[in-house]
């Protein structure tokens, strides 16, 4: 039970360290800065207590805690990619209850999720993340070898979850 409380305890500060520092800066790579904040926590932490971990814990507990933090780290990842950016539920949210007296026709909405506000923000994360290049000057992109590995796996995932486009 130690074990596990362990690894939620530098999960929960490694989160709250992400999201006090978020309120000072946020940097353009996002998820980079996330896992160089995990792995500082965790470092940090093993130089803090060094004799502590080493009494108190076998070396399988300290892998098994050691892969749970990793764990939590790659769900964390993937769920904080997903709302690094607004969503367009969320900026429909947003509408809605910004005139929540008199609601919003599908054209007022439909001005909210814009090229400029979804598509653009999207494609310059992805080509900060190294998923995406643009081609030479043109308005045109292409998938680098890191993206296409992803893009195998996001239809991978989509097919077991049974998403459809569009859904």
């Amino acid at each position: 039970m130690n074990a596990l409380l362990l690894s939620i305890g530098l999960f929960i500060f490694a989160w709250i360290t992400h999201v006090l520092l978020w309120q000072i800066y946020t940097p353009k790579n996002q998820s980079l800065a996330l896992i160089k904040i995990f792995i500082f926590v965790a470092v940090c932490f093993i130089l803090l207590f060094p004799s502590w971990l080493v009494n108190t814990f076998s070396v399988p507990l300290l892998l098994g805690i050691s892969m749970f933090y990793l764990g939590t780290l790659g769900c964390y990842l993937i769920v904080y990619t997903a709302v690094e950016e607004t969503s367009p539920s969320l900026a429909i949210f947003w509408a809605l209850q910004k005139n929540i007296q008199k609601g919003c026709t599908s054209k007022e909405l439909a001005q909210v999720i814009t090229d400029d506000t979804f598509i653009k923000p999207r494609i310059n994360a992805l080509r900060r993340n190294g998923i995406l290049v643009q081609i030479a000057e043109s308005s045109e992109y292409q998938l680098t070898s890191k993206g296409q590995k992803a893009a195998v796996i996001a239809t991978l995932i989509s097919k077991i979850f049974n998403i459809k486009r569009n859904a």
